[in-house]
């Protein structure tokens, strides 16, 4: 169980740094294709996707405070996959257009660690930090 913790946190935290690493040079136009897709103050949103997805991300795949990251994830994730489904109108699976099939995987994968903890190989265990907390 702990190599497919390490599995999903250094997946889901690659993935996450992957998504807000070109956020910021590219924010005014992030922001501009946001205003254009309905996004309320997206000069506000992109800094707030970036310092979840960059910072969130590097300490998700390292495993530290995994507990409080994976709720912040979850959280992020939960509001990204309703704004895919509830204002996009985009479909289930990624088919020629974008779908919110990969949102609802890294939603999963955020919610295993917010209920299993971060697992033997992170930072949590090797500072003695509750895998379990906030979710325990």
């Amino acid at each position: 169980m702990d190599l497919g913790l390490l599995i999903i946190r250094g997946l889901g935290g690659f993935i996450m740094l992957a998504h807000g690493w070109p956020k910021w040079p590219n924010r005014s136009r992030v922001a501009a294709s946001w205003a254009q897709g309905g996004m309320p103050v997206p000069h506000v949103a992109v800094p707030v996707a970036y310092i979840v997805e960059v910072p969130g991300g590097l300490l998700y795949m390292l495993g530290l405070l995994t507990g409080w990251t994976s709720v912040l994830m979850v959280a992020f994730m939960l509001v990204v996959t309703w704004w895919s489904i509830g204002v996009r109108r985009e479909p289930l699976v990624s088919f020629g257009v974008k779908g919110y099939d990969v949102n609802l995987a890294l939603l999963a994968m955020f919610l295993a660690t917010a209920l299993a903890g971060a697992g033997r190989y992170s930072l949590d265990a090797a500072l003695a930090i509750s895998p379990y907390w906030p979710m325990r």
